[in-house]
Parts: C-alpha cells; sequence; structure tokens
C-alpha cells in the first residue's frame, strides 16, 4: 500500500519536533555514519536510497524556511487523518445503526 501521507523527516533523522539546529547537525551526522553505503556492504543500494533521504531531511529541516514549511505540511495531514477517521467512523456507525433498526443499506 502506497502511504499519501507526507515523509516526517524528524523521524528520519530519529529527533524531536523541537531539536535545535546543533541537535539536527549531530543526528545528521550519526544516521550518515550508519547508513553510508560504504559500511552497508550487504545492501549498498538500499543504504544509498535511506542516505539519500537523510541528505533530504536535514537539508530540509536546517532551513528555516523549509523547516516551517515542513512543519506545516505535517499538521495539515495530521488533521486531514482526523477528519477521514471522523468521517469513516460516522459512515460505519451510521450503517451499523442502520442494520440495528433493520433498515437496508445501499
Amino acid at each position: 500500500m502506497i502511504s499519501s501521507s507526507p515523509r516526517n523527516f524528524y523521524d528520519v533523522l530519529q529527533v524531536d519536533p523541537a531539536a535545535t539546529p546543533d541537535q539536527l547537525k549531530a543526528a545528521y551526522k550519526r544516521m550518515v555514519m550508519i547508513w553510508h553505503p560504504d559500511r552497508n556492504r550487504h545492501n549498498p543500494s538500499g543504504a544509498a536510497e535511506r542516505l539519500q533521504l537523510i541528505n533530504e531531511a536535514y537539508g530540509t529541516l536546517r532551513d528555516a524556511e523549509l523547516r516551517a514549511l515542513h512543519d506545516e505540511t505535517l499538521r495539515n495531514a495530521s488533521l486531514t487523518a482526523r477528519n477521514d477517521n471522523r468521517n469513516a467512523t460516522s459512515g460505519l456507525m451510521t450503517q451499523f445503526l442502520a442494520w440495528l433498526s433493520g433498515e437496508k443499506s445501499s
């Protein structure tokens, strides 16, 4: 299943959303050491893909404007997901109540 939600770069770097620039840099360096293809000879292509994602995450989060846009995108995705869940739950509840009362659902 393909996820339509945006990638959470804080998760990629394994940092808190309130991380300082120094914390971001330290996390970036740590993740590069872990995922560098030379250190992952058993899966160099997977490590290269992961390293590319780590670079993208750090590039976004270290820039204040891009970070603010990323945070806003995550907030909007979270609100959309909550609304989708409420709508789905409401629809299921309506069908269940109709079934209980003996009505046919379409």
